[in-house]
């Protein structure tokens, strides 16, 4: 097999993987690295798996308290005092897993993907018919945060009319699977602690696959020699995250159409012809460092997704003293946009498609401004998200995103003025939230607790959760505070918007 080492940008799935992460890997926070015994627990031929080194602190409970595990609190004290008793089931069952996502995140654990099909609708869509999946949690000694969340469940979601609860023995001792007429045949619950481990599973027979996995290395992943040989060129040793895709094993699960339309999302993506992929995270320092290693036919291609290096050498402070965590990207944040647009249009039905297009290109061409062409392409690389300043609640997800412009600085301004004056006076001219442009070109949106802003100086693209959390990195910058624009730029957006459809 041959091996290509490249250093190149990186392809738009990298972007959104380590965005999804940022939430927890962007802190104070010290993550351990994954453990074999996790890596362990998940099945040789799983389709897709996640795993998470854990919180700062070990396999038990992190020292701090996440925002996670306040929202899965605040559920749980909602639901004690009734004030739930009136939301319809629907709803509560997305309260109850987001309430489960708190405990989920206070253990290291992985997410497996074992098997999944789906069959085709009238119109070119499909439809889950069957799902095998595994939650694998290391609770070392200390399960009981989550069988108080499976208590909950079950006696929140589950009765004696439509329920079926069996109790047998496995390899490591009693273990539990759910039946309810309400769900599909295939919605099969399981659970049980296997030593250390704590498994949920769902489909039948996934519960069986992970512990073959525990009890005969060979049925791991570990025993995968790609994934092993990918994990440790991929730095797996440090990795305090890690995800695998086998998508050929994936488009094997459904018809000739599924298989088409992921190979359409993966040429979006940038990972055309991609057999199997890894990604793997750690820290080095303030820096998230991911790395990739990609399978095209008989290659491997490594691919140094984000790291400190990018921010070598450019001459400017791109990355704030009070910032704690980084991860700085040398590819173009207007091709990952175009890139993640069309790779969501090819996951839908033509008739999505269709419709999700009309929709676009009618506010395009109603202010003028060309989504691709006039905001896209100025965008270039790199680009950074960092953690400065911090949000003064804490909540998740409230990050900065510095991009570097690739064209004039000018136009941009002007083309998004016309488009978020269009959007503002034409979608939320009746809503309590409202788009605001100030005097210095920032515009805003202000929902309460966070007013998400950007503004276009005559190099960089600054978003953050709050107007003033944009000036604070403009000045990190070096970037003084603009002078008040000429009433005749200001105006210029609005008149452009009153001209209504072309």
């Amino acid at each position: 097999m041959t091996s290509s080492r490249a250093i190149r940008p990186a392809v738009p799935v990298f972007a959104l993987f380590v965005m999804v992460i940022a939430g927890r890997t962007l802190r104070g926070e010290v993550a351990p690295p994954i453990s074999s015994d996790l890596l362990r627990a998940i099945p040789r031929d799983v389709v897709a798996a996640y795993a998470y080194g854990g919180p700062a602190g070990g396999e038990a409970q992190g020292n701090g308290v996440s925002m996670l595990k306040w929202g899965s609190l605040a559920i749980d004290r909602a639901q004690e005092m009734g004030v739930l008793s009136r939301v319809d089931s629907c709803a509560r069952m997305w309260l109850d897993s987001l309430a489960g996502l708190g405990t989920v995140f206070q253990y290291p654990h992985a997410v497996a993907l074992l098997d999944v099909a789906a069959d085709p609708r009238d119109g070119g869509g499909h439809r889950l018919s069957r799902l095998s999946a595994a939650v694998i949690l290391r609770v070392g000694d200390d399960p009981a945060p989550v069988e108080q969340r499976i208590r909950h469940v079950l006696a929140t979601h589950t009765n004696t009319d439509e329920t079926k609860l069996d109790t047998g023995k496995g390899a490591f001792g009693e273990r539990f699977t759910l039946r309810d007429a309400r769900l599909p045949s295939w919605a099969v619950l399981s659970w049980g602690r296997m030593g250390k481990t704590y498994v949920v599973a769902i489909g039948e027979g996934a519960l069986d696959r992970v512990e073959r996995a525990l009890v005969d290395v060979n049925a791991s992943i570990l025993a995968h020699s790609w994934f092993a040989s990918a994990y440790l060129r991929a730095n797996g040793s440090q990795a305090v995250f890690s995800c695998y895709l086998g998508a050929e094993d994936l488009k094997k699960r459904g018809d000739a159409g599924l298989a088409g339309k992921i190979d359409d999302v993966q040429r979006a993506l940038g990972l055309g012809g991609a057999s199997r992929a890894l990604w793997n995270s750690w820290r080095n320092g303030r820096s998230l460092e991911v790395r990739a290693i990609v399978q095209r036919g008989d290659r491997d291609e490594l691919i140094e997704v984000a790291g400190e290096r990018v921010t070598q050498g450019l001459g400017v402070p791109l990355i704030p003293e009070g910032a704690s965590r980084y991860a700085a990207f040398d590819a173009s944040a207007g091709d990952i946009l175009v890139k993640i647009r069309e790779a969501f249009l090819a996951s839908g039905s033509p008739d999505s498609q269709a419709s999700s297009k009309e929709y676009w290109a009618a506010i395009e061409d109603q202010c003028g401004v060309s989504f691709r062409k006039d905001v896209f392409a100025a965008l270039g690389k790199p680009f950074v998200i960092h953690d400065y300043p911090r949000h003064p609640l804490q909540l998740p997800l409230m990050r900065t995103v510095v991009v570097k412009l690739a064209g004039d600085a000018a136009k941009l301004r002007l083309s998004i003025d016309r488009l978020l004056t269009t959007i503002d006076e034409a979608y939320l001219k009746d809503q309590w939230y409202r788009l605001h442009r100030s005097d210095d070109g920032t515009w805003s949106l202000n929902l309460g607790l966070i007013s998400p802003a950007l503004k276009v100086t005559d190099d960089w693209l600054v978003f953050s959760y709050s107007p003033a959390a944009v000036q604070m990195n403009l000045e990190s910058l070096g970037i003084k505070p603009a002078p008040v624009e000429d009433a005749a730029v200001s105006a210029e957006p609005k008149a452009a918007a009153d001209q209504g459809p072309k």
